[in-house]
């Protein structure tokens, strides 16, 4: 690489090389290939050593290091982290074992579906217990009920709000958390985030026709362990 740099400082002295980047060996090469007086040097410089074999030859490898190169660029793309946001839900089951589902607005993600009692954690709720998050939302979305929450974890799902229903334009990438808790006693008073409310015997019903996408994928989670 460092003998790559001075053929480049003889073509080009001690200005900065603009278009291929002198700092990558295959950029180098295509700049020399592009140079007409390059085939002069190739019989008059010291380096001709360095380029005894066919130009012909030459090509190929510049090919070759082109394909490496963009490869490598899509390598590193592929490891870039990807950026979710945490939403907590509710498995909220009555007595006899239904669980709530909540009709989702004519207007949202899940349009036609029903959604589970929970949200999004908040900026400011970073150090706050998932327990108190989810009190939150229970108590926004139906009201100031009594249950008694499983603080683990049970299952997980992936959804994804697109860009054309978000206020940034960009598509939205949300990690539920599923948690069960028993319904103990209250009213339900829903808000205006949903349009009704159903308690399912999942057992007794098609899920597919009431659930979707990561809703969906949890139930079927908590159902397998069942």
């Amino acid at each position: 690489m460092a003998v790559l740099a001075q053929l480049v400082e003889h073509f080009h002295g001690k200005e900065k090389v603009s278009g291929p980047n002198p700092e990558n060996g295959s950029d180098i090469l295509i700049l020399f290939i592009q140079k007409a007086d390059f085939f002069r040097f190739l019989f008059f410089s010291k380096y001709r050593f360095l380029f005894d074999f066919q130009i012909k030859y030459l090509k190929s490898f510049l090919v070759l290091l082109t394909q490496y190169r963009n490869q490598f660029k899509l390598n590193n793309m592929a490891k870039e982290k990807d950026f979710y946001q945490i939403s907590l839900k509710l498995l909220l089951k009555n007595s006899q074992g239904e669980i709530l589902g909540l009709k989702s607005l004519n207007n949202g993600s899940f349009a036609g579906f029903y959604d589970l009692p929970g949200g999004r954690i908040d900026t400011d709720e970073f150090r706050i217990d998932f327990s108190k998050i989810l009190d939150r939302e229970i108590k926004e979305e139906i009201g100031d009920i009594t249950y008694h929450l499983n603080t683990t974890p049970v299952a997980v799902g992936r959804h994804l709000v697109p860009a054309s229903m978000t206020n940034a334009k960009q598509d939205i990438h949300i990690l539920y958390l599923f948690f069960e808790a028993e319904y103990i006693k209250g009213d339900l008073r829903l808000s205006n985030e949903h349009l009704g409310y159903k308690w399912f015997n999942l057992q007794e019903i098609e899920i597919t026709k009431y659930f979707t996408s990561g809703i969906l994928e949890g139930i079927e989670m908590c159902m397998e362990k069942l």
